[in-house]
């Protein structure tokens, strides 16, 4: 209570200027520039402070001080515009605003609420517990598991180096050999304001990758948020995993500061049947803080940074375990809006980003470690960082009624490093000292055109053009000198060019159809890992890899053909796909139990998606989604290793008053398709779980989530579960949320 006062007598200082101010009416409609139809639900906003939506008959009305202001309009379709205006002391100021209509993206999203809204969703609450919620929320998108955390992402079968993990755009690496720290253990949900996914190689504006890229978008500070306060408490049965976290906005005149906080911790998880999985706990926090100076009327400067901490992180299925990781990303961004007619936004970022990460078998029995297949008899504690420093610019311009373009300059630098030291059990036998990353550096240089064109109302045409020059070498001379026994060529020096190109078609017929054909001729350059890593234990095939500098990018010819059909009450999307590789990078065989990365001649990936939303009324919604994927690689006659099944799920939400509730059904056919040669992969049986989500609003600011997931304690693993890591037993958990606005 005496929060709340301090609170209001704040607020109340804040709004006494304000009051004594004059105010005049502002008001106006908004039209499709096109249709010159009104467009109910747009965005108004004053000065970024003041702001209000306009009504089904596409009205808005705003009260202003005399004087200028700038306007910004956005709404979902079209772009968004910005408007200087001079409200008189006395009258009511009018106005017709004509949105242009967006070029159809290739881009799908999921914001943190879920899937679609419901009217639950108020004060922008997260109601998924974690990213890989979120992630495995995607079509045609899995994750592979090494351990109760930290998930790696895979799409349409392709995944590390053919896929890309970005942070707000900027460029981030996992600083462990053995993959523990995927880039999306760094984001937790109170600092994430929606995930972005590019399947395949449609999109190049962020990278050239051949899979598909995953940009995680941060929260930003706002101006329209005076005060805006969340906390939420959790906790999680299947590893008595207990949380926390908060999220705070304050703005006031021309500046916003937005800083979140949660904090984890996990204990083993159980499998289904009870099974305890052991040595499966960790720990964690992460925070963030956001700061917004708006400068002049159509500049602003932004500074955000993410902080993230593990520690005690059991892993299972591999042979070591995770003491601790650390992660810093910083980033200041400069943005002006309203330029011109033609030139119409200029934004620049900078960004700092950094991972350490420390791995050993410390807490592994002597038993474990004197009878494990791989270097028995030792202790191997391992260390490794990732840097990356880079800037982005983005142009934006209206060349002309019907096109958007814009210029992408992209550039990276990266620093990657990791070593390991081995001491024996016994202490007659001196101890040992690797390098497994030496020292990898790699400049990288893009520049983009991304480009949409409006040909007629039911014809529009998007094309990506990226040009990327990278030149990369080895820093440290102990690692170099371990790699060039592994060459016929010492040089690691390397240079590497690739140009790519993307072009999208769409045909609308009517509002509620579309169909896209989408084609792509792309390079993706290899890893620093592939070009430079050295005797990097696989887990899941056995051996021992090592890179290769001499590698030439990978080349995919790619066609993708998506139809959707969205009316009032139903939707639905339809794709097939097929991606063609040339100098696909794996591991070859060249002695007992070392691979060296080599290019294959052939292989291939394909596959389709569908998904499904029926609404029956206001209250109950219908839903479904199936993807299916096969891979095959033509130099060994063998299919893809790490391809997921058939797979989907189908679900049905009820809203009423105060309360949501949803029964989801999620299933994974067999995988009778398993590598024996590329790998050692195994089959994997089929599976069908039950989960049940809700939430309850006790009032404004108050909230309950609870849920069973796989409410059958079904015992079972995924294909991607790493060394078949058993899935999650039956999970309850529980979440009250308070939201202040």
């Amino acid at each position: 209570m005496r929060l709340q006062k301090i609170i209001w007598i704040v607020l109340t200082f804040f709004s006494i200027p304000l009051m004594a101010q004059t105010v005049a009416p502002l008001s106006g409609y908004i039209y499709d520039r096109d249709e010159h139809t009104v467009i109910n639900d747009v965005n108004i906003q004053a000065d970024s402070i003041n702001g209000t939506i306009s009504d089904s008959d596409g009205f808005f009305r705003l009260n202003l001080r005399p004087g200028k202001h700038t306007l910004t309009i956005s709404h979902v379709g079209y772009f968004t515009i910005q408007k200087e205006i001079q409200i008189q002391e006395k009258g009511v100021t009018s106005l017709k605003i004509f949105l242009i209509p967006r070029i159809i993206g290739l881009k799908e999203t999921i914001v943190v609420e879920g899937e679609t809204e419901n009217p639950l969703d108020k004060n922008n609450n997260k109601w998924l517990n974690s990213t890989d919620d979120i992630m495995e929320r995607f079509e045609g998108v899995n994750t592979m598991k090494r351990a109760n955390f930290a998930t790696e992402p895979v799409i349409r079968g392709s995944s590390a180096g053919q896929i890309a993990i970005v942070i707000d755009d900027m460029k981030m690496f996992h600083a462990c050999i053995d993959r523990m720290d995927p880039v999306s253990a760094y984001i937790e949900v109170e600092n994430l304001e929606k995930m972005e996914l590019s399947k395949g190689a449609f999109n190049l504006t962020n990278s050239s990758t051949i899979g598909g890229t995953l940009n995680f978008i941060t929260s930003n500070a706002r101006l329209n948020q005076p005060f805006v306060f969340h906390t939420e408490a959790g906790y999680e049965s299947v590893s008595n995993l207990s949380r926390v976290r908060s999220s705070l906005n304050y703005a006031v005149e021309n500046w916003a500061v937005r800083a979140s906080f949660s904090a984890k911790n996990s204990n083993d998880y159980y499998a289904g049947n009870q099974q305890h999985i052991n040595n499966s706990g960790y720990k964690k926090n992460n925070y963030t803080l956001n700061v917004l100076r708006k400068v002049g009327e159509k500049q602003s400067l932004r500074f955000n940074y993410i902080g993230d901490n593990a520690w005690s992180i059991g892993y299972p299925a591999l042979i070591m375990d995770a003491s601790k990781t650390v992660s810093h990303l910083a980033s200041l961004q400069y943005n002006i809006a309203g330029i011109s007619d033609m030139f119409y936004a200029l934004d620049l970022k900078t960004y700092y980003t950094h991972v350490d990460h420390w791995m050993d078998d410390y807490k592994r029995s002597v038993d474990e470690i004197k009878n494990r297949v791989v270097m028995p008899n030792m202790y191997m504690p391992m260390f490794g960082y990732s840097e990356t420093i880079g800037t982005i610019i983005k142009a934006t311009f209206l060349p002309a009624r019907d096109h958007f373009s814009r210029l992408i300059f992209d550039y990276y630098r990266l620093n990657a490093f990791a070593d390991m030291d081995m001491f024996a059990l016994e202490d007659n036998l001196p101890p040992a000292y690797l390098v497994n990353i030496p020292g990898a550096r790699l400049d990288n240089f893009a520049l983009t055109l991304d480009h949409s064109w409006l040909i007629t109302k039911k014809v529009q045409l998007h094309t990506n053009i990226r040009s990327d020059y990278s030149n990369r070498n080895i820093q440290n001379a102990f690692g170099k000198r371990q790699l060039q026994a592994m060459w016929e060529n010492s040089a690691s020096r390397r240079e590497y060019t690739a140009n790519s190109f993307s072009v999208s078609a769409t045909y609308s017929p009517d509002e509620k159809v579309s169909v896209n054909l989408n084609l792509a001729d792309t390079h993706r350059l290899p890893s620093h890992m592939e070009n430079y890593g050295y005797l990097l234990y696989n887990v899941m095939d056995g051996y021992f890899y090592s890179g290769n500098p001499r590698l030439t990018p990978e080349h995919s010819r790619q066609i993708e053909l998506r139809t959707n059909i969205n009316s009032a009450n139903f939707y639905l999307s339809t794709a097939v796909f097929y991606n063609d590789i040339y100098n696909y990078i794996s591991g070859r065989l060249i002695e007992d139990e070392f691979k060296l990365y080599t290019n294959f001649d052939r292989a291939y990936l394909s596959g389709f998606e569908t998904s499904v939303l029926y609404k029956i009324n206001q209250h109950v919604n219908l839903k479904s989604s199936f993807s299916y994927t096969y891979g095959f690689i033509d130099d060994i006659n063998e299919v893809m290793p790490y391809i997921p099944p058939f797979q989907g799920s189908i679900s049905g939400d009820y809203t009423i008053s105060k309360l949501w509730f949803e029964v989801r059904g999620r299933f994974a056919a067999d995988q009778n398709l398993a590598a024996t040669k590329s790998t050692l992969e195994d089959k994997t049986p089929g599976y069908f779980l039950w989960d049940l989500h809700s939430r309850f609003h006790l009032s404004e600011q108050w909230e309950i989530k609870s849920g069973i997931e796989n409410i059958f304690d079904t015992m079972y693993h995924e294909h991607l579960s790493i060394n078949n890591l058993p899935a999650r037993g039956r999970n309850i958990y529980l979440g009250l949320n308070y939201n202040y606005n």
